[in-house]
């Protein structure tokens, strides 16, 4: 089991804004990671528990003894595929030939388990619910928050920029963090896409099991903002509009089948992010833009773009109720986009990606206290 926690925490400079006053900005911000990395424990700690509970769930199933024999014949089938597909002989089989492979792997799987006494819906039953204990650690989905609109949907007055305080690139500030809240089996790619002074946010998160066991898993998300100081002109919260174009958002999902009781599923989700923090206060507030799922697969390709490349999108999000701002209070204001995505496998090779990346073209920002 792993869990990770990596971040670039940066408070930009702004010739208004003395150290006096982003000094408690500073402080507040090194409590909000704080209280990140205590989440990002406690998360490690209950998927730990999950995926044990699976485990003696599964053994108490089987039986110590048929479990036993049942990895060990799980071992013993992967070490004949390495051998089999070793160059150069794999390289020279067909796609056919690949694939009666592995369809003689899961017919013999199965007769396999047929033999132990022990029925594939039993142990089908038991991933499915495993499964689903994954979703616990999805973040809060926006579905009362105001959706990702067309231009033609958008108020006539924001597209008009007839907003209090535009602010366009190049920004002051571009910060980032992932958090591996859980990995056993799989490995994690990212891939940072952040420059403040085009407007570009996004990453390409990339996990990938090609050698399943009997339950692996894993919980990432990554998060790319840009940055820039905003002075309240009235008490109130803080109100944005993104004026956001689409340079990439892509769901793309590999599964391979090994066995013939095996199980995946894969979660993607993508979100606008606004954090706008003060001295003692602050919080965040993630509006999902859009989400693709793939459960209780085995075998296949899928690949989904909700976003056309070079549209642009706009959305509001405003920031979290708990925090009032005062007036003449200089809010450190941080915008951008987070990919979350969860997967699990049960003896099926998984290659999950999202590549999502924003171009931040505009911000309209404002107080809900008018």
């Amino acid at each position: 089991m792993q869990t990770d926690h990596q971040s670039q925490p940066e408070i930009p400079h702004h010739k208004d804004v003395p150290f006096e006053t982003r000094q408690p900005v500073i402080e507040q911000r090194s409590l909000s990671e704080y209280a990140d990395v205590k989440r990002l424990g406690e998360q490690a700690r209950k998927a730990n528990l999950i995926i044990q509970e699976h485990r003696d769930q599964l053994t108490n199933l089987m039986g110590s003894s048929k479990y036993e024999q049942f990895r060990a014949y799980v071992a013993e089938q992967k070490r004949y595929q390495a051998e089999v597909f070793f160059p150069p002989h794999g390289p020279q089989m067909t796609l056919d030939e690949q694939a009666q492979v592995r369809r003689e792997r899961r017919e013999k799987s199965l007769a396999f388990l047929q033999k132990l006494g022990v029925e594939v819906t039993q142990i089908q039953k038991l991933n499915k619910r495993f499964r689903s204990r994954m979703e616990e650690f999805a973040p809060p989905t926006s579905d009362k928050l105001a959706p990702v609109l067309l231009p033609s949907d958008a108020p006539p007055e924001i597209l008009a920029h007839r907003s209090a305080t535009i602010v366009r690139p190049p920004y002051a500030g571009g910060v980032w963090g992932w958090q591996n809240i859980y990995n056993a089996g799989f490995t994690f790619n990212p891939t940072l896409q952040l420059d403040q002074n085009t407007g570009l946010v996004g990453n390409i998160s990339q996990l990938i099991d090609s050698d399943a066991g009997d339950y692996d898993m894993a919980v990432y998300e990554f998060t790319t903002l840009v940055q820039f100081w905003y002075q309240m002109p009235t008490a109130g919260l803080v109100s944005v509009w993104l004026e956001a174009e689409s340079r990439n958002c892509q769901h793309d999902v590999t599964m391979i089948d090994e066995f013939g009781w095996s199980n995946a599923g894969v979660t993607q989700r993508n979100f606008f992010v606004l954090r706008a923090t003060v001295g003692g206060g602050g919080g965040r507030v993630d509006s999902q833009t859009c989400w693709f799922i793939v459960n209780d697969q085995t075998e296949g390709h899928w690949q989904q773009q909700y976003f056309t490349i070079g549209n642009t999108y706009w959305h509001n999000i405003v920031s979290d109720s708990h925090t009032v701002f005062p007036a003449g209070a200089w809010v450190l204001v941080e915008v951008g986009t987070q990919n979350w995505q969860s997967a699990s496998a049960n003896d099926v090779e998984v290659y999950s990606t999202m590549h999502f990346e924003w171009i931040i073209k505009s911000v309209q920002v404002s107080s809900t206290g008018g």
